[in-house]
Formats: structure tokens, sequence, C-alpha cells
């Protein structure tokens, strides 16, 4: 009986991130952003929240959650523009 408890815990917690990640995900890409790309930009960004709190923050204050995916983008957008700027200047040293 106690096996089996213990495997329905993780399977539940198991569950409730895979939910909370769809919620994630859906609240993402209502402002543009992919789950993976939102992750990633809020990591850029050094933003710690916890992907309950995440979704908590998407279903209960979604102009919140709006600035935290605003926050992400602004993260992912200039590391690209520092990239494109390092290819363009090694490019241009390569030319010369």
């Amino acid at each position: 009986m106690g096996s089996a408890q213990f495997a329905d815990r993780k399977v539940r917690k198991r569950d409730m991130r895979s939910l909370w990640i769809n919620r994630i995900n859906a609240a993402s890409r209502e402002h543009g952003l992919k789950y993976g790309d939102f992750i990633h930009g809020m990591n850029l960004a050094n933003i710690e929240l916890d992907r309950k709190a995440l979704a908590d923050l998407a279903v209960t204050e979604p102009e919140a959650f709006k600035n935290v995916c605003i926050t992400s983008k602004e993260a992912l957008m200039a590391k690209y523009a520092k990239k494109a700027a390092e290819a363009a200047e090694g490019q241009a040293s390569a030319s010369q």
C-alpha cells in the first residue's frame, strides 16, 4: 500500500508540472514567445520565478505576466543583437 502512495505522489507532481508548463506556454504564445524562448529569455534577464509561480501569474495576473514576457523578449533581443553585431564585425574584419 505504501509504495502505491509513493508512486502516486510522484505522478501527481509530474502532472502538476506538465499543467504549469502548458499554462505558461499558452500565455507566452499570446505575447509572441514560444515556451522555450520565454524560459531562455527569463534566464538571460535573471528572473527567478518557478513554473508554479509563473503559471499562477499567467492565470491570475495577466498584466504582470505580460511584463515578464516583455522583459524576457527584450533579453532575447539583446542577446541576438549582440550576436549579430559580433558576426558583422567578424565579417568586416575578414574582408579586409
